[in-house]
């Protein structure tokens, strides 16, 4: 309940409201503080999704999983149970559609906290009523 009464954009609005340019000088602040974190950590997350060992341990997961729901959901005689190459392959497809959408959600998401943080930059002064 605190946070969110003393958070950045409750701080900026009252500041707009107030017409009090330090509170919405802080918002800004915090816009630009909120591009850097996210560029930082869409950077390193980027890195992990190419590293041979990430990759490896994703895969490697997805077909344990699927191994063990398709255990769990069909009898040990059903022979429609994929093998472990196809579910492998399965999860790699998965997997690499999935860093792509990661990139492109990423770009676009960074796109717009830069101009969210340059259009509190550019904006005119706030002048008195």
């Amino acid at each position: 309940m605190l946070y969110s009464i003393l958070n950045p954009q409750t701080i900026s609005f009252i500041g707009a409201v107030i017409r009090n340019r330090a509170l919405v000088k802080t918002y800004s602040f915090f816009l630009w503080v909120q591009l850097l974190v996210a560029l930082a950590m869409g950077i390193v997350f980027a890195i992990a999704l190419y590293k041979d060992s990430f990759r490896t341990t994703i895969i490697n997961e997805c077909t344990t999983r699927l191994d063990e729901l398709q255990n769990s959901a069909l009898s040990a005689t059903s022979a429609t149970r994929q093998t472990t190459q196809q579910l492998q392959d399965g999860c790699t497809s998965v997997f690499n559609q999935s860093r792509i959408g990661f990139i492109v959600s990423f770009c676009i998401s960074l796109l717009l906290n830069i101009c969210t943080s340059l259009i509190s930059v550019t904006r005119a002064p706030l002048t008195a009523l």
